[in-house]
């Protein structure tokens, strides 16, 4: 299920450009509504309004962020029946994912990603964030959707690291046709290099050519 960021336009009535971490756009800014953490960096709260109730940012290299925690503002304010979401969105930024969402009874909450394991996001140097006053039905909606995301985003990483096992082995391959003779300590062998590599590149297996 696609958000309301997916038939968005830059364009409108520009109040004339300012500087998002690097990015121009040509909107206002407003800085007392939400913010974002990401761990290692500094807070985020000023966005970029495009829309009454949207806004958006980019924050650099999102590869290299795990997790990241959305809040509310002291002052801000939204329906009783809404909630303010977040999404995120890659060049062309034509698709949005629900990262998250906040709202009054919950104002703050720290997410899980997933962008260090997805290619896409890990070879972007910048992803944009979008934070939107959505009605609670459409909140529901969007978290199901996400749910499947998230699942199928586990899926692909196990097989990614399932491709990495299968063509360690592959690499031990000799004797007659349709035989493996392998080292008795295979498994660990394998272990041990995914672990050194591991700690060089959370996203080795990424890049990986199955």
């Amino acid at each position: 299920m696609t958000s309301a960021f997916s038939s968005l336009s830059l364009g409108g009535n520009p109040t004339g450009p300012t500087q998002c971490l690097g990015s121009q756009f040509q909107s206002p800014v407003v800085n007392n509504v939400c913010g974002v953490l990401c761990p290692g960096r500094p807070v985020v709260v000023d966005w970029h309004q495009i829309e009454s109730t949207k806004l958006i940012c980019d924050i650099p290299d999102p590869g290299q962020v795990s997790d990241l925690s959305f809040f509310l503002l002291p002052g801000a304010t939204i329906p009783q029946d809404s909630a303010m979401a977040l999404y995120s969105s890659i060049p062309p930024f034509e698709l949005w994912n629900l990262v998250g969402f906040v709202d009054v009874n919950s104002p703050s909450a720290t997410f899980s990603t997933g962008w260090q394991s997805n290619s896409d996001y890990v070879q972007s140097n910048v992803v944009r964030l979008g934070a939107s006053i959505e009605p609670a039905d459409v909140i529901q909606n969007l978290q199901q959707s996400k749910s499947i995301r998230d699942n199928q985003a586990r899926l692909d990483w196990g097989l990614k690291v399932a491709q990495d096992l299968h063509n360690f082995i592959g690499s031990y391959t000799t004797g007659p046709a349709d035989q493996l003779i392998l080292p008795a300590n295979i498994l660990d062998r394998w272990l041990t290099r995914f672990k050194e590599k591991y700690k060089r590149d959370p996203n080795f297996v990424l890049r990986n050519r199955g």
